[in-house]
């Protein structure tokens, strides 16, 4: 009888492990994946324009997956090193807190919700798996804890004032030769700005109108 139970919390155990730190990750290759190929070619005259462009890029949902924005990663789309390499002024942000089962692009209801289980899975805290707010709030604060740990490479937007000075922000450029490449990145410390996610706020209007001028708008920085 003793064997069969420890048979059994073992199984178990086995389980949670994948469950909590292999399933995610599968989860993230799978949807977010990198194709590698060959570089593209780039002529002298595109990568000169490349080079004077404000680049921004309006939606990414890298916040609800279980990866540190700040380093590169071998799987999804986008990473602060990706962002600096490519010139990025803006990034927006998003915060995914609800996805109906089978998706699709004519017809979808609210009844069934695939993030659920993957706020357990990601370790998210309790008070994010049964609301969408609160979803809301988690993700924004990671965001922030990004910008406080970043060394001012990534700058939450909070007014125009830095807006502006985000956009004329001397970009990071790729170099060929090593050193020159690094004394670059280091005249242009501040690259990349990023502003606080437009988090979907319909999101947060279900439940109150409060929480839009409350905990959507303004999430406290991390302490």
């Amino acid at each position: 009888m003793g064997r069969i139970v420890l048979g059994l919390l073992v199984l178990v155990a086995i389980a949670l492990t994948v469950f909590f730190f292999v399933l995610p990750g599968r989860i993230d290759a799978r949807m977010n994946q990198v194709i590698a190929h060959a570089p593209y070619p780039v002529s002298e005259t595109a990568a000169g324009l490349h080079a004077r462009l404000r680049v921004a890029d309006l939606h990414d949902d890298v916040l609800l997956w279980d990866r540190d924005v700040l380093k590169r990663a071998a799987r999804g789309h986008e990473d602060l090193p990706r962002l600096e390499e490519g010139g990025f002024r803006l990034q927006v942000f998003s915060a995914v807190t609800k996805v109906p089962k089978n998706l699709n692009y004519d017809e979808n209801t609210g009844d069934s919700d695939q993030v659920t289980l993957l706020t357990i899975a990601q370790r998210w805290p309790p008070r994010t798996w049964s609301s969408l707010l609160e979803r809301t709030v988690y993700q924004s604060e990671k965001l922030h804890h990004a910008e406080a740990a970043s060394g001012g490479r990534l700058k939450i937007v909070r007014t125009r004032a830095i807006f502006q000075v985000r956009l004329r922000a001397t970009r990071w450029r790729r170099s060929s030769r090593p050193r020159a490449r690094t004394r670059l990145k280091e005249s242009s410390k501040i690259s990349t700005g990023c502003i606080s996610p437009a988090i979907a706020f319909s999101a947060c209007i279900i439940s109150s109108i409060t929480n839009l001028a409350g905990r959507c708008t303004a999430s406290p920085a991390p302490g």
